[in-house]
C-alpha cells in the first residue's frame, strides 16, 4: 500500500496542476493562446473547448465581408471545437447550441451548405428543452433559410405561444408571410414587433419594405 501511495501522489499532483493551469489560462484574457493551453491542460472539459469554438465563431463572423476564405478556416476551426465538446458532454444544451450556432452563421456568411445538418441539431434542441423558447426561434431560423417555410411558421408558432411579448418572432414570422407572398399578415407582423420594440431600427426598415410591396 506504501509502494502505491508514493507512486500515486505525484500523479495526483501533476493531475491537480494541470487543472489549476488549465483554470489559470481559461480565466486570463479571453484569446486563442490561452483557450488552447486550457484545453490542451485539461482536454476532458468541455467548456473550454466550448469557448474556444466561440472565439473562432465570433472572427469567422468578423471576417465575412474582409476576407472570405479567413472566415471560412476560422469556421472549421469553431465547427472542430464546438464538436469535441459536444462529444464530451452530448446532453449538455449548451454543445449541441453552440455548434447549431457555427454551422448557422457559416450558413448565413459563407455557403448555404453549412446549414445541412442543422435541423436535426435544432430539433434536438427543443426535444432538450421543450419549453424554451430560444429553442423554438432557432429551429424557426434553421428552416427559413433552407426554404421550408411551413415548418419555420410551425416552430415560430410555438415560441409566440411561449413567448407572446417577444418582438423577434413577429419580426421572423413576418419574414414567413412575406416569403409565402401574405403581405398584408407580414405587415401586420412587423408592426406587432415594431410596436413591441419601438425604436427598433430593423423592424421598422421591414414594415417599410412590406408597405411598399
Amino acid at each position: 500500500i506504501a509502494v502505491f501511495v508514493i507512486f500515486l501522489t505525484p500523479l495526483l499532483f501533476y493531475g491537480w496542476q494541470r487543472v489549476v493551469w488549465a483554470h489559470y489560462y481559461a480565466s486570463s484574457i479571453p484569446n486563442e493562446i490561452n483557450f488552447t493551453k486550457a484545453t490542451k491542460l485539461n482536454p476532458l472539459f468541455d467548456v473550454y473547448k466550448r469557448n474556444l469554438s466561440k472565439l473562432y465563431r465570433n472572427e469567422m463572423i468578423s471576417l465575412k465581408d474582409k476576407d472570405k476564405k479567413m472566415a471560412e478556416e476560422k469556421f472549421f476551426l469553431a465547427h472542430s471545437a464546438a464538436e469535441k465538446a459536444l462529444q464530451i458532454s452530448p446532453l449538455d444544451i449548451r454543445n449541441v447550441r453552440q455548434l447549431l450556432l457555427v454551422k448557422y452563421w457559416a450558413g448565413v456568411n459563407i455557403n448555404k451548405k453549412y446549414h445541412q445538418g442543422n435541423i436535426e441539431l435544432a430539433q434536438k434542441l427543443t426535444s432538450f428543452s421543450p419549453t424554451d423558447p430560444l429553442s423554438w426561434d432557432f429551429l424557426g431560423l434553421v428552416y427559413l433559410d433552407l426554404g421550408k417555410l411551413e415548418e419555420a411558421k410551425t416552430a415560430f408558432g410555438k415560441e409566440k405561444t411561449l413567448n407572446p411579448n417577444q418582438p423577434g418572432v413577429y419580426l421572423h414570422l413576418g419574414e414567413v408571410f412575406k416569403q409565402q407572398g401574405k403581405i398584408q399578415e407580414a405587415i401586420e407582423l412587423y408592426k406587432k414587433a415594431v410596436s413591441l420594440a419601438p425604436g427598433w431600427d430593423f423592424a421598422e426598415k421591414e414594415l417599410k419594405k412590406a408597405l411598399e410591396l
